[in-house]
This record gives structure tokens, sequence and C-alpha cells, in this order.
């Protein structure tokens, strides 16, 4: 290959001539991952804009007003579900409700572990089918699905957020406290 080539292939990926090595050594290129690319620039963009003009200041003095644990959970689930749906973006469905909950929790002498699992259990978990999620994008490029195909055997992704609530309101009668939560 000579430097024309060389870039051919960096740009437009690589087509092998070996059957065997065609499934493992053909595709890719730098083309082939612009609308990730396009999808990570766009959530980050977002996310300033959120933090700028102040819509996260706005829903912090919000959730300050929670009193009750049990709500705390679901806000913070429903806030990961949004940024996930929102920003594209798997990370930040876990950076912005936490830094907007962590205090609520602290406030209710509550675990910052039960917030973490209210974020795993929805916006982390449901970004996998989220079409227009990264982390979809990325489990339908290595599948070779389209995100609806697979979206019937995700059984995990849409059971996980259901269970959740469901646990924290059959446990309706234990304290969330520092002290109480570590048998939760």
């Amino acid at each position: 290959y000579n430097l024309i080539d060389s870039l051919k292939v960096i740009m437009m990926g690589n087509v092998s001539n070996i059957p065997e090595f065609k499934s493992f050594f053909s595709g890719g290129g730098m083309v082939s991952i612009f609308p990730m690319i396009g999808v990570v620039t766009f959530a980050t963009a977002l996310s300033g804009i959120l933090e700028g003009t102040g819509i996260i200041k706005a829903v912090f003095k919000k959730a300050q007003k929670i009193k009750n644990p049990k709500i705390a959970y679901l806000v913070t689930m429903l806030l990961s579900t949004l940024m996930a749906v929102i920003t594209c973006n798997q990370a930040l469905s876990v950076i912005l409700p936490s830094r907007i909950m962590l205090e609520v929790f602290r406030n209710l002498n509550v675990k910052s572990d039960m917030m973490v699992r209210a974020i795993a259990d929805s916006g982390m978990i449901l970004a996998g089918i989220i079409p227009w999620n990264l982390a979809a994008m990325f489990l339908s490029a290595v599948l070779g699905v389209k995100v609806i195909d697979y979206l019937p055997y995700a059984y995990l992704n849409l059971l996980f957020p259901i269970l959740s609530i469901l646990i924290v309101f059959i446990e309706s009668n234990k304290q969330y406290s520092n002290v109480l939560m570590e048998e939760f």
C-alpha cells in the first residue's frame, strides 16, 4: 500500500479479497463512525446548554424539596431515563441525575447506594433500547440488527426498571436510613 491507499482504508474501511477474512477484516473506516461522533458531539453540547442555561440548577432546587425517600428514588429514576432519552448518551444519564440528586439523598439520610441503584436500574439500562442513544447505536452496529428487532428479546432492559420500582414499594415498611440500608 502507498500513502493514498492507506488514507482510503482509514477513511472508507477495507474490503478483504480473502473469503475467510472478509467478515473480520472488511468494512469500518472513519466514515462509518461519523454518526456516533455526531451523537457524542450533540450530547456534549446539550449538556453544556443544560448547565449554562441554568436548567440543571432549577431542577436541583425543585429536587431539594423532596422529603420522602421513595419519591427521591422515583425522581432519580425519572431523571436518569429522561437524560438517556434527551442527551442520547448513557454517561450523561448517570452524571447529571447523580449531580442533582446526591444532596437530596444525603439530606434524607439515605445511603447514596440507593441513588446509584435507581440510576443503574433506569437510564443506564434503558439506554440500550433507546434507538438514538449511543449505547443502542453501538449494540445495533455490533449485533448487525436494528434496535426494534432485538427489543422484544431485551428482557433485562425492559424488566429492571419495573422490578426496581416494585421492590422499593414492596419494601415500604423498611426505613431507608444509613443505619438500616445495609440489609436492603
